[in-house]
């Protein structure tokens, strides 16, 4: 049995002088090998990646592995603890209005990090690809660890910025980064680059959708960026250095919700792409057959509701659909004055090209303009 550590951090401090606390959990193999990041829960509704966190500690404290592995479920206590109502509001910052999963550090170009790529290369381009991997996860930490004395300055910024940090030093020296997330009403899918896709089909998860390697505020980019930096510049002065780091954002069905069921099977997944980067190598047995569908970002297009009124979905999360075909009816009495024009009261929305939903709002109550459907086009 392999030995399971925790340490807290305390997070935020109440106004009464209570804190809330971060949780991390830390498996260590005692054999080498790569150092695995998974967090859940950034945001505040989104429940399942605990339950999956609970399956993979359990695996991973009762089965030999190589490397280590860090746990961070509910890893934003401020966010699950915003009720409203039976409602779950924890996905924007109640204080600043920013989405939790938005304030990350670009580290390499951020003005406070006194770092020089270009100069790290140039002291570092006859070393190994093992050695440079640690120098860097050395230098990554210690930006973080700076910027976070830098933040605090003037008091700990923690409604924006210091619980982000955290996060991402705590990341800083992983090899593999996974952000475990839903959607509202949704299907599974995984946020990847072109240049991981290969490897990320290992999760044998049915739907991805291929990002830029750009910055964008999220986790994964927030981890994946400074590494397609380094290979970029070492590249620019005369050496390929193979990127091996990975980072993604994955997608577990959908928010105010959770499933042991599905639990098992999302952790299974995870240790199938786990098991092709030899952080074990137990076979993972009665994974699905998958029909594995991709598409670009700029084909994941969001519909959104017409005009003000409630809205029947006519297709699920996970379901094709075919250019014209009608994808909800919303029925609003406002248009009605008399016999003629009662029928105005019912409006369909058609499908403008075929595709597949990926989520759809959770309330069938919606605001003209509120987003209706996230859908993959162009799939391939």
């Amino acid at each position: 049995m392999n030995k399971l550590e925790r340490i807290d951090f305390p997070l935020k401090q109440q106004p009464n002088g209570d804190y809330l606390w971060l949780n991390l959990f830390r498996i260590n193999s005692g054999n080498s090998g790569p150092h695995v990041h998974i967090q859940a829960n950034v945001h505040g509704a989104e429940l399942q990646g605990n339950l999956v966190i609970h399956e993979l500690m359990d695996f991973f404290i009762n089965n030999p592995f190589k490397g280590s592995i860090t746990f961070i479920p509910f890893a934003n206590p401020s966010a699950v603890n915003q009720k409203s109502g039976m409602y779950t509001q924890g996905r924007y910052n109640p204080v600043s209005g920013k989405n939790w999963n938005r304030n990350y550090f670009e580290l390499l170009k951020n003005k406070d990090s006194e770092f020089n790529l270009k100069d790290f290369v140039t002291q570092n381009i006859s070393h190994n690809e093992a050695q440079i991997s640690e120098n860097f996860k050395s230098v990554l930490f210690n930006i973080c660890d700076n910027l976070e004395k830098k933040t605090a300055e003037r008091g700990l910024q923690n409604e924006d910025g210091h619980f982000n940090l955290l996060l991402q030093k705590v990341a800083s020296t992983a090899d593999i980064v996974l952000d475990l997330h839903t959607g509202p009403v949704a299907t599974r899918y995984i946020y990847t680059t072109d240049h991981q896709l290969k490897s990320a089909l290992n999760f044998q998860f049915p739907h991805y959708l291929i990002i830029p390697p750009e910055f964008d505020g999220a986790m994964d980019e927030a981890s994946f960026m400074p590494w397609v930096s380094l290979s970029e510049e070492f590249k620019n002065q005369g050496r390929e250095l193979k990127n091996n780091f990975e980072s993604y954002t994955i997608e577990l069905g959908s928010e105010e919700r959770i499933s042991f069921k599905e639990a098992n099977l999302d952790s299974k997944r995870i240790l199938n792409y786990l098991l092709s980067k030899n952080v074990h190598d137990l076979k993972i047995e009665e994974l699905p057959k998958t029909s594995i569908k991709t598409c670009l970002l700029k084909d994941y297009k969001s519909y959104y509701a017409p005009r003000g009124g409630l809205y029947e979905f006519c297709f699920a999360p996970g379901e094709a659909f075919k250019k014209g075909d009608v994808l909800a009816k919303s029925l609003n009495f406002k248009p009605v004055k008399g016999n003629e024009s009662f029928s105005k009261a019912v409006e369909e929305v058609y499908a403008v090209e075929d595709g597949i939903v990926i989520n759809h709002s959770t309330s069938a109550s919606l605001a003209g303009g509120h987003p209706l459907y996230q859908v993959m086009e162009n799939i391939q």
